[in-house]
């Protein structure tokens, strides 16, 4: 995160070990905020200066590196997602409110429905969910790859219109499933929950409430391609992520492929090779797939 700073500004940025220390920034400087865990606020000061307020939630230190031009507020400790998180949603009595992970506990209060979210994961910021509607849910049953675990139920979350499309289409979840954690390893996040909940947007890989906004149509090769891509960021996304956002390509290349391995296991290797070909033909080449790298 970059915050431009007023010519000639004082930084006075407030450590985690309560030690403040004031920074002289030149003219034109910009102050890089490299964040890893816990929250950093930047806020205005005085006139001509910022604060830098650091959360020590599972840190070791803020470290301040200065150079000719910028200052650099860099976090150690530990790095990436939060270990876990919790949601409590509370929604208008009458529909029904979805969070990232599973559901604790629920409860009614007049007009209102209350319930408390965790989830048992590392979760990315950006795949944090809330969804809210007058939802019906659309169940099948899931037993892992081989069939061997205990049966949990998986839903598909349909706005009431459309429920009839949607249990078409859910029953190709299980299939889904086991053919990609044959794959790459069992679905990850079994002690949460899998589930898709209808959006009004086209899609996102939320970590388990997969936001779907297609048109309950499969394509010529048997699948809902928005379906089974989202649910491919689970694993190429969500289990896995990558450090730097210039290597994304790798989350949506794995989610491609991973298209083109359920086409090869349910309909084989010749229709496996022209889904591959079909996907080559949107490469056009235009723009470097890595174009920078932050530090």
């Amino acid at each position: 995160m970059l915050f431009a700073l007023a010519p000639a500004a004082l930084a006075a940025l407030t450590l985690i070990q309560q030690i403040d220390s004031t920074v002289p920034v030149e003219r034109g400087q910009r102050l890089e905020v490299d964040l890893f865990a816990g929250d950093v606020d930047v806020k205005t000061w005085s006139k001509n200066a910022v604060r830098v307020v650091a959360d020590p939630d599972g840190r070791g230190r803020v470290e301040i590196e200065r150079s000719a031009t910028s200052l650099s507020v860099r976090t150690t400790g530990r790095r990436g997602p939060p270990l876990s998180t919790d949601i409590e949603l509370t929604v208008p009595a009458g529909l029904v409110g979805l969070a990232t992970g599973h559901r604790v506990w629920e409860r009614r209060d007049g007009d209102t429905v209350t319930s408390r979210w965790e989830s048992s994961y590392p979760v990315n910021n950006y795949a944090l969910s809330i969804a809210v509607g007058p939802y019906v849910p659309v169940e099948e049953s899931y037993a892992g790859v081989d069939g061997t675990l205990p049966p949990r139920p998986i839903v598909f979350w349909s706005l009431p219109e459309d429920a009839d499309k949607a249990r078409v289409l859910w029953h190709q979840a299980p299939r889904m499933l086991a053919v990609l954690g044959k794959r790459f390893g069992e679905y990850p996040f079994l002690a949460d929950k899998f589930a898709v909940a209808q959006s009004p947007h086209l899609g996102m890989e939320h970590q388990t409430l997969v936001a779907y906004g297609a048109r309950f149509r499969d394509n010529p090769y048997n699948f809902d391609w928005l379906l089974v891509h989202e649910t491919a960021h689970e694993w190429w996304g969500n289990a896995i992520t990558v450090r730097d956002w210039a290597d994304f390509w790798i989350h949506e290349g794995f989610a491609v492929y991973s298209e083109a391995v359920l086409v090869n296991d349910t309909l084989g290797v010749d229709k496996y090779l022209a889904y591959m070909r079909h996907v080559r033909g949107f490469v056009r080449n235009r723009l470097p797939i890595v174009r920078g790298r932050g530090r």
